[in-house]
């Protein structure tokens, strides 16, 4: 270096190694690479040593808790007082020789609202000494329901209780013979079919379904009473 400029030399180990231009030694740069390598080699092994070790213990077996139930003492009874009762001596009932006869006491019938039955002599009081009937009075049993009616017949051929069409027949819906189907009509108040049933099949559900459609949509009976009605058809095909 010049005068002006005094030269500068690096102090620093670790300057030195970073800038292999201001120290040429080759010694020293593995120096330190080895004392780098050395210092992370002690902390790996003091990691690895510092390591806890897991010890596995077996836990207790638990046993059945058995529940205590507290019974607190009974209360002793109080001593007696000193001061004794007298009870007070029972009276001699008299025995009488003649029978004895239950009376019953019933509000008068023309001024209680509800009746009241009675066995024995009876005496009547005002209503308002009189007490209520029990609460809880067994009901009479009930009659056993009489079975609906039956449906009555009706030839509807020539009657002129309404307007009654022949039903149609289809074609090839029964074999050869004569074949009968029942039809059960409930007829309201106005005379129309309000319902219509199959009692008895003629053998085709076609030649059924149509009849009951025809009958439902078609028929008319006279107006009044409702009515429930069995109504014969025969099938006479050749």
């Amino acid at each position: 270096m010049t005068e002006n400029h005094p030269t500068y030399r690096l102090q620093s180990g670790i300057a030195q190694f970073c800038l292999p231009a201001a120290n040429r030694d080759l010694e020293r740069k593995f120096a330190y690479a080895n004392s780098i390598a050395f210092t992370f080699l002690i902390l790996g092994l003091v990691g690895a040593v510092a390591v806890p070790k897991i010890v596995e213990r077996q836990l207790p077996v638990l046993e059945d808790i058995v529940p205590v139930v507290f019974t607190p003492p009974e209360s002793e009874p109080p001593p007696p007082s000193d001061e004794a009762v007298t009870e007070p001596e029972p009276e001699t009932a008299q025995i009488s020789e003649a029978p004895v006869v239950a009376t019953v006491v019933a509000a008068n019938a023309a001024e209680a609202s509800f009746p009241v039955p009675v066995e024995g002599p009876v005496i009547f009081a005002p209503a308002k000494y009189a007490g209520p009937p029990p609460a809880v009075l067994n009901p009479p049993p009930r009659p056993a329901p009489r079975p609906p009616p039956g449906p009555t017949r009706f030839n509807w051929a020539g009657s002129t209780e309404g307007s009654f069409p022949k039903p149609l027949y289809t074609t090839g819906a029964l074999p050869s013979g004569t074949h009968e189907l029942v039809l059960l009509v409930w007829v309201d108040a106005e005379g129309r079919a309000e319902r219509v049933e199959v009692e008895k099949s003629c053998g085709s559900l076609e030649q059924d379904r149509k009849t009951v459609q025809h009958v439902r949509t078609r028929w008319r009976w006279k107006p009044g009473e409702p009515r429930f009605l069995s109504v014969p058809f025969e099938f006479v095909v050749r």
